[in-house]
């Protein structure tokens, strides 16, 4: 029996893993649809964020403990929206970003041996609806939701602890409810707020990740620009559930 015969839970992060980064990371924050909405909305706001970024790794965002506070930082993102005026129309454009290549066939593969899935990401709750639609994920949970206003812009919104610590948080949770050993879990991401969880789950793997990331994971999967694919990270469930799903979605090419 293959090694997908222990795993019972795959943990996922959702942009630059499930989508293609649409952006580069810069001082040592993941790429998000948070950068794609900034440089849309101007050069004002792209300095802005850069500057959160900047105080972000300074340790700059305190919630009421004194504890540097994700909710915090993403709180006040909202807020630079709110004030420059994002529509509807954009945000939809940022999240409306493309999947990795081979990922609808990986994630096939996870439903027809049994396997649960769960998302989890410091974005935003849209896109995330879309990734659990798209690839029938059984959990998800996302940073930030928007309500809108009659005329397309923020009328409100909703934060959750989803990044970082957040992340770390939530796989415990679902392992939980799960009822699920950390050696039956996989975890695949990109960014350095994964890092946290590879030591969590028995396998992780960094895809096309960050130095801290490969650092903490189990497999390291390094791909060129333009030539990702997703199917990889089925290696470590072996060769024959590798060559078999990279088979289907040759064959969907044709």
């Amino acid at each position: 029996m293959g090694l997908e015969s222990n795993i019972k839970l795959v943990f996922a992060d959702m942009e630059g893993t499930l989508f293609y980064p649409v952006v580069k990371m810069t001082h040592g924050i993941a790429p998000s649809s948070w950068t794609l909405m900034a440089q849309d909305l101007g050069e004002d706001a792209l300095t802005m964020e850069e500057n959160m970024k900047k105080r972000w790794k300074e340790g700059g965002f305190k919630n009421a403990k004194g504890e540097q506070s994700y909710l915090e930082f993403m709180r006040e993102s909202v807020q630079m929206h709110q004030m420059l005026g994002l529509k509807k129309e954009v945000f939809e454009k940022a999240i409306n970003v493309p999947y990795h290549p081979g990922v609808k066939e990986t994630y096939e593969f996870f439903k027809g041996a049994g396997i649960k899935t769960a998302l989890i990401s410091g974005g935003f709750k849209a896109q995330a609806d879309r990734a659990q639609q798209d690839l029938k994920i059984d959990y998800a949970l996302a940073g930030c939701q928007y309500f809108w206003k009659e005329d397309g812009t923020v009328d409100h919104f909703n934060l959750n602890d989803s990044d970082y610590l957040g992340k770390v948080k939530y796989v415990r949770g679902i392992m939980k409810e799960e009822g699920v050993d950390p050696n039956q879990c996989v975890f695949i991401g990109d960014g350095p707020n994964d890092a946290m969880i590879g030591k969590e789950v028995g396998i992780s793997i960094s895809f096309n990740g960050c130095k801290p990331l490969e650092e903490a994971c189990n497999y390291n999967i390094r791909q060129k620009e333009g030539k990702e694919n997703f199917i990889e990270v089925l290696k470590v469930f072996g060769g024959d559930v590798y060559r078999d799903t990279m088979k289907t979605y040759k064959s969907r090419l044709e």
